[in-house]
């Protein structure tokens, strides 16, 4: 740049920094131009904390999200999900303590096989909200938003260059200061017809929401599938372990005398229908909750006391007792009280 386009361009920032900080009055623009303004302003905002807001619900460990962000375009890395993470850790501890002789390998085996698929249904969450939600917006920030930040600032220079030109009068050519009132209505048209396109386009945005939600929607369903089949999993090996470990119980103990073991065995021949029938009916229903004994709710019922404990119609209380014949106590969702009996029906009876 030469020495005197650099003098000129000095001079212009003063006439600027001259206008904005004097006390004269600018052009004003009309309320519905300043509402739109305002307007775009909300949005740009709310753009660029959607987008950061997201990215942490999505990947919340900034640590990792900063690594893999380097490298994810070269490497293609995915981001290592706390569930499988959690996963892969009880997945190997399982294999080393041999899952054929204790059943708490077993277990492990199965969570850790639960979490991983829950970290793949997040991983198509993740993937489903970058393509439908935030890559969207990341195009709008890129294009829409600058372009009209760009035509903004042109149009506050316009401005204070008109308003500049206007107050000089007489000292100045009245071709330069229509001139300058051309540039400024162009630059005011341009971006009131920008900003307006912007604010119009709510169906897309609207549909872009909808997808996030749909994504979220299926990742947390996907998960309660998974999770709540580990669950009946682990209380039918819970069931499994404590008849194993009552049968090398019983096994363990000797009998005092030839005497007690001839009655016991004619006692059992005389029971032993009774029993297998029962054990028989027992069994039936254990296979069909995968439970502890347990119960279902007939009805929806709202706690009265703070020892009581409310439920919805068609949920599976776990027991632990029965108080008298109008009440049991048990566990829904990780809390413990009381509930009436009239309003459930037993799936798995206490022994």
């Amino acid at each position: 740049m030469s020495l005197a386009g650099f003098k000129k361009q000095i001079n212009k920032a003063n006439q600027f920094v001259s206008e904005k900080m004097g006390s004269a009055e600018g052009t004003k623009m009309e309320d519905e131009f300043v509402d739109l303004e305002r307007k775009t302003d909300v949005m740009t905002n709310l753009v660029t904390q959607l987008l950061s807001k997201t990215k942490e619900y999505l990947q919340p460990n900034p640590t990792v999200r900063a690594k893999i962000y380097m490298h994810m375009a070269s490497q293609g890395s995915k981001y290592p999900q706390t569930e499988g993470a959690l996963g892969d850790v009880m997945l190997k501890a399982g294999h080393d303590l041999d899952p054929q002789l204790s059943d708490y390998a077993s277990a492990l085996l199965d969570v850790g096989s639960a979490l991983i698929e829950v970290a793949e249904a997040k991983d198509i969450m993740d993937q489903q909200v970058h393509e439908s939600f935030l890559m969207p917006l990341h195009e709008m920030d890129e294009k829409q938003l600058k372009e009209i930040a760009g035509h903004r600032k042109k149009l506050q220079g316009r401005r204070l260059d008109y308003d500049c030109k206007k107050r000089k009068g007489n000292k100045i050519a009245v071709e330069e200061v229509k001139m300058a009132q051309y540039k400024f209505e162009e630059s005011k048209e341009i971006c009131q017809e920008e900003m307006t396109k912007l604010m119009g386009n709510e169906v897309e945005r609207i549909h872009q929401l909808s997808q996030l939600v749909c994504g979220m929607l299926e990742h947390h369903k996907k998960s309660a599938d998974t999770l709540e089949r580990l669950l009946l999993l682990l209380n039918r090996r819970v069931h499994e372990a404590s008849k194993r470990s009552g049968n090398a119980e019983k096994t363990e103990k000797p009998a005092t005398t030839e005497n007690t073991q001839s009655k016991s065995e004619v006692s059992a021949k005389g029971t032993n229908s009774l029993a297998n029938d029962s054990e028989s009916s027992q069994n039936q229903k254990n296979e069909a909750t995968g439970s502890k004994p347990s119960c279902r709710a007939r009805c929806e019922y709202k706690a009265q006391k703070d020892e009581e404990i409310s439920f919805s119609e068609g949920q599976v209380i776990m027991l632990s007792g029965k108080i008298d014949n109008e009440w049991f106590e048990g566990t829904l969702d990780g809390k413990f009280g009381k509930f009436p009996a009239k309003h459930v029906e037993i799936l798995v009876d206490i022994p």
